[in-house]
């Protein structure tokens, strides 16, 4: 603080489920840049819980909550279904809102939301905390080196197998592998494009193993113009699930492993100088022989310590690290005028990807 002083942000948390309780209650608890005043369930342990833990207020209707001068920030992380309606409600009273992933079930809910947030002068963030993961911090940095050259694809996964049957199963409820687990690797492939176009879309949806109507095997590919291919799976039936992340380049490769970044590259430089043969190659035999070299591959492994490297979905839930990073960097935006890094035209983007998949690939309702 300019000052010297610490002064902690007021959150009231909607929700203390998964997320409510287990990623923003558990991080924000445990910061003293916030101070957790309020918090709403509709359902009486969860309350209780809530309130013994952070003690704190807390509610059962989050109506109860609008207009109050105590809370400087509403944290959405009611299911799905509610983001963008509970949030809108609190924007057009004037309150800042901090809303989970999805942040709308298109993009038509997400620009009332951005319209409404700068008529009534009230903050809009979005949490997606998958961008500040080490692993992704630590590709990015290797990408930024330009060690591996142009990059040709980006494979994101969160395959695992797994039977679900609850709420996240039902596409009423913005349910499903790609609205439920998607916005994690795909705020990560809106980063890595990096280019405001709509890329080329190829999308299958499948359900497998759920007792709801939403896709739990999910295929996306898609390209912006002169950009890599970035190819995206979420399945809950891959029995033998391999990287979280990998990327094809020119001058090497990389793939994420747990916590373990590994990736390989050739000095271009160096390498021995080619020209094109039109004729069949031979051996020095004589011999009919394929066309091939020996490199000189320089080999790299990041080991990171923290257990905060696994995407989320693809073996739990997100632990506090990268939320705690998120958090600190929401603080410096609101306390001191720092820059947000995650935007509105970001989030717009991915849910607009998202939906253009939903429209090409409609599967059934129950």
């Amino acid at each position: 603080m300019p000052d010297g002083k610490l002064k902690p942000i007021r959150v009231a948390i909607l929700g203390q489920g998964l997320s409510g309780y287990l990623i923003h209650g558990a991080c924000l608890s445990k910061m003293e840049e916030y101070r957790i005043v309020a918090i709403c369930d509709v359902d009486e342990v969860r309350r209780a819980r809530g309130a013994n833990e952070y003690g704190c207020e807390a509610v059962s209707d989050y109506r109860e909550l609008f207009g109050r001068d105590d809370i400087d920030l509403v944290i959405n992380a009611l299911p799905s279904d509610l983001h963008a309606p509970v949030t809108l409600e609190f924007l057009q009273r004037g309150q800042s809102v901090e809303v989970e992933k999805p942040a709308a079930a298109n993009t038509a809910e997400l620009d009332r939301l951005v319209l409404t947030a700068k008529s009534t002068n009230a903050g809009l963030y979005f949490f997606q905390n998958s961008r500040f993961l080490p692993w992704f911090t630590a590709v990015r940095e290797i990408l930024d080196s330009g060690v591996l050259g142009r990059p040709v694809q980006y494979s994101f996964r969160a395959s695992g197998f797994a039977r679900r049957w609850d709420w996240q199963t039902l596409q009423c409820k913005n349910g499903g592998g790609l609205r439920n687990t998607g916005p994690h690797m795909m705020d990560q492939a809106v980063v890595l494009m990096d280019s405001s176009a709509m890329p080329e879309i190829f999308c299958h949806f499948d359900n497998v193993n759920v007792w709801g109507d939403a896709n739990d095997f999910c295929k996306v590919i898609m390209r912006v113009p002169g950009g890599p291919i970035v190819d995206l799976e979420i399945s809950s039936c891959d029995r033998f699930p391999g990287p979280a992340f990998a990327v094809q380049a020119r001058y090497g490769g990389l793939r994420v492993n747990g916590n373990v970044v590994d990736y390989h590259y050739y000095d271009h430089k160096n390498a021995p100088e080619q020209k094109l043969v039109r004729t069949p190659i031979c051996g020095p035999d004589g011999k009919p022989a394929y066309c091939r070299e020996i490199l000189d591959w320089t080999t790299k492994s990041i080991d990171l310590e923290s257990a905060d490297t696994v995407i989320a979905g693809a073996g739990g839930q997100p632990s506090n690290d990268s939320v705690a990073i998120l958090y600190g960097k929401l603080y410096a935006h609101i306390r001191d005028g720092a820059p947000y890094e995650i935007t509105a035209e970001q989030v717009r983007r991915q849910i607009a990807i998202t939906d253009e998949c939903h429209r090409l690939f409609p599967l059934p309702t129950l």
